[in-house]
């Protein structure tokens, strides 16, 4: 038996690559997750920053730390129209991925997160200016605790004005 004849009906190979066939005469049904994700943040992202937080008690960030970060963006001569901040406590599985489809950051300053949970592999040491995939990449503590820290304060200022030009 010659193989160089074998056909295929077209329900038998309908049926064996439904999953990967195209057919490209009809409609095509958008998968869902290829769209950006609906992500709760606060700020405009004008400047397309992007602030990271875990705050477990708050929907975005708890008051002093609030205050802290106005006071941090208006040093920096920016406010919450020229970023976005998300709180990763109020997103269930939201990965780096989904971030830069949502926000297409330049910068990302990540102020205590485990960088894992949003599948970032790469250990990243605070204070520390580097490059992550087109991004400015900042790692730094909680707000919480640059707030109560004059050394971890001085740190995050040398780093943002050299990212931001101050």
């Amino acid at each position: 038996m010659s193989l160089d004849n074998f056909q295929i009906s077209v329900a038998l190979t309908t049926e064996l690559y439904k999953n990967s066939l195209v057919a490209l005469d009809t409609p095509q049904i958008k998968s869902n997750s290829l769209e950006p994700q609906s992500l709760n943040f606060l700020g405009k992202n004008q400047k397309q920053i992007l602030i990271v937080v875990n705050d477990i008690e708050a929907i975005h960030l708890n008051d002093a730390d609030t205050t802290l970060l106005t006071g941090i963006l208006n040093a920096c001569k920016l406010n919450f129209n020229d970023v976005a901040l998300i709180n990763l406590a109020q997103h269930n599985e939201i990965d780096l991925s989904a971030l830069q489809d949502n926000f297409n950051p330049k910068v990302m300053i990540a102020f205590g997160i485990n960088l894992k949970s949003i599948a970032i592999d790469i250990n990243f040491d605070n204070y520390v200016i580097s490059k992550l995939k087109t991004m400015t990449f900042l790692n730094a503590t909680s707000l919480t605790q640059i707030g109560k820290n004059v050394e971890e304060k001085k740190q995050l200022w040398n780093c943002l004005k050299s990212i931001f030009s101050i």
